[in-house]
């Protein structure tokens, strides 16, 4: 009789257990699960963008801060002096612009005067030829004394260098206009030149204040009143409280039917019994081991085939009960139903 209720018992646990292998096979036949999966995002590291002492410090640890927020400042002193010598450049190139463009008018009403004095001796310079001529040939009949026509002669010679002169003069006060129009360019290419310097010491008199480029959470901070800090050397990181996803490595063997769009359930080590929902983003183009630093090579004579894990990006829905407690890096177990891939909208990961 024992032997029977023994063999009933067992005969009945056999079932039990072949029951439930069954019924879990068809319960997660609609599913994928991992538990090597973690939280991401974009953390932002944050550096000085310019050289010089902490002097004020407006963010601890561990806070949350807006966009565009002041964190920190530099000191600022030799930025604004630098800042009042741009300034003070810029002042004199505009000066010298202004002296130039009034010497070239001043030029220009030279080169007119010029060239009115050059019609007076072109004028007298033909006068005194054509009197010239009349003498000459006066004194050919005796109706003038030679010493007249001497005389005229040397007063044609004088009106031929006045007006040679003048012709000089006007090409000279030409040649001037030009080398002023020359020095007026250079002017303006300095001019320009000191607008830039200005334009950049400007910028690095802003550049003193540290502001947060995104919201999130201060960490991993090395502000120090009085520190010094120098340009392009890193002083803390903003962790996003948005925009957070989890990659959640799978086995080659699980990728078969996982697709862009499919739900996806979450839970986190740090909020047990919480359900987080995600959607399926993208599907890593290459398994984890090829972005490694020394991709496996298996072309060895001796092989033992390893089965590969592939990232799959999932979108996160964060409650807003917790929203900045998630955090990059908490460990995570995923469940993909694919029961739905033949329906699941397309997401552009």
């Amino acid at each position: 009789m024992n032997t029977k209720i023994k063999a009933i018992v067992i005969a009945l646990a056999l079932m039990t257990t072949i029951a439930a292998t069954v019924c879990t096979f068809v319960t997660n036949a609609d599913v994928v699960k991992t538990d090597n999966a973690y939280v991401h995002g974009e953390i932002t590291q944050i550096s000085a963008e310019a050289s010089g002492r902490i002097t004020d410090i407006f963010v601890t640890d561990n806070q949350l801060v807006q966009a565009g927020e002041l964190l920190a400042i530099i000191d600022p002193r030799d930025y604004l002096a630098r800042l009042d010598q741009a300034r003070a450049a810029q002042a004199m190139a505009a000066a010298s612009l202004e002296n130039n463009l009034s010497r070239t008018e001043l030029q220009r009403v030279k080169i007119d005067e010029t060239a009115a004095y050059l019609k007076v001796a072109r004028a007298t310079f033909e006068l005194e030829q054509r009197e010239l001529r009349r003498y000459s040939e006066l004194v050919k009949t005796g109706a003038v004394s030679k010493t007249l026509h001497d005389t005229q002669t040397n007063k044609a010679r004088i009106a031929s260098a006045n007006l040679e002169a003048a012709q000089f003069k006007l090409t000279a006060a030409k040649h001037q206009l030009i080398s002023l129009q020359t020095e007026r360019a250079q002017i303006v290419a300095q001019q320009q030149q000191t607008h830039a310097a200005l334009e950049l010491s400007e910028l690095a008199l802003q550049d003193t204040k540290i502001l947060a480029p995104i919201t999130g959470l201060v960490g991993n901070r090395s502000l120090q009143l009085g520190k010094f800090v120098k340009a392009g050397s890193g002083v803390l990181a903003i962790v996003p409280v948005d925009n957070l996803w989890v990659q959640a490595n799978y086995k080659e063997t699980q990728l078969t039917h996982i697709k862009p769009g499919q739900e996806v359930e979450v839970l986190l080590d740090m909020f047990p019994g919480t359900e987080f929902k995600g959607r399926v983003m993208s599907t890593s183009p290459s398994t984890g081991a090829q972005f490694s630093l020394l991709p496996p090579d298996n072309a060895t004579g001796n092989f033992i085939k390893v089965v590969q894990r592939v990232p799959v990006k999932i979108r996160l829905e964060i409650p807003e009960a917790l929203r900045g407690r998630v955090v990059p890096g908490l460990s995570a177990e995923v469940t993909i139903n694919i029961a739905d891939e033949q329906n699941a909208p397309d997401l552009e990961g």
